[in-house]
């Protein structure tokens, strides 16, 4: 069972911060340091495809970004990393929300909600869902952009520069696909209708994405309100899949009032993000974007 931890706070005004790390550890492979001989006899020992695909992804992400780390250490005048500087300033004009739904584990099967106590809990779950529900139609349109252009792009390796057009659209359609699989599964987590029982079935026919249903945002106080009611007769397998768990901490680190009025000053950021292991760059994303 993994779980994962969903921290939500303001940033300024209406604007919330998002977050996640798996409170759970995620088994990794040890296929992302192997050679290809190796990666490939690891390939043909795993029975699943499912499970070679995602040592494949595994494989093919970490050698992405060594690369990616080699560009950075090139000397500043070479031309190497020049494509490293304007590679790290597109990077930092994608939306906050991508990094968040990608630090979503595919393999999450709980989620720990950690808001300040002065939050409406259910209206936390709610931007939660809705977040997850936007990102999944958001990243799988722009996924299949992504793999449509990389036939073209690819037919720009007959010139004598880097491909780098290629590259970085590779790169993008790996970073939709992995938004859209965060995405989904957070949506799938945090909707009403769906318990511990409805998961494992949709893991052990593993489908694709549900549909969104925009009734439900409408209707979300009903469902909580049943669900409230039915709680304590529900058993193990009927159980949801969300904790809510307020945070007297955030409380003390964040002041809503201020907040609301102004924004979350670079103190604050800091002790928030010291105290539940973040990035300050991704919070400050998410305070200054427009």
């Amino acid at each position: 069972m993994v779980t994962t931890k969903v921290i939500v706070f303001p940033v300024r005004g209406r604007r919330w911060a998002f977050a996640a790390q798996a409170a759970t550890p995620v088994a990794s492979s040890s296929s992302s340091s192997s050679s290809v001989s190796q990666l490939w006899k690891r390939l043909l020992s795993v029975p699943k495809f499912t499970d070679r695909a995602q040592l494949l992804e595994q494989y093919v992400s970490t050698k992405m970004h060594d690369k990616w780390a080699e560009l950075g250490a090139q000397p500043s005048e070479s031309i190497r990393y020049r494509i490293y500087s304007i590679g790290q300033r597109l990077l930092c004009r994608l939306p906050s929300s991508e990094q968040f739904l990608k630090t979503i584990p595919k393999e999450t099967n709980n989620i720990d909600l950690i808001f300040p106590t002065s939050l409406n809990p259910r209206l936390v779950r709610r931007r939660v869902r809705h977040l997850a529900q936007s990102g999944a139609i958001y990243h799988q349109r722009l996924m299949y952009g992504s793999m449509g252009l990389l036939p073209f792009t690819i037919l720009l390796g007959v010139l004598p520069l880097p491909n780098v057009v290629f590259f970085w659209n590779l790169f993008r359609t790996h970073a939709h696909w992995r938004a859209l699989q965060g995405s989904t599964r957070l949506q799938m987590l945090v909707t009403d209708s769906e318990t511990q029982a409805s998961i494992a079935k949709y893991d052990s026919l593993q489908k694709g994405e549900a549909p969104a249903d925009q009734s439900e945002l409408a209707q979300d106080h009903i469902g909580d309100r049943k669900s409230a009611d039915q709680e304590n007769g529900q058993t193990m397998a009927e159980k949801k899949p969300w904790v809510y768990m307020p945070a007297t901490k955030l409380d003390l680190l964040v002041n809503p009032t201020h907040v609301i009025l102004g924004s979350l000053d670079d103190s604050s950021v800091t002790a928030i993000c010291q105290e539940y292991h973040l990035d300050p760059a991704q919070v400050l994303k998410w305070r200054d974007d427009k």
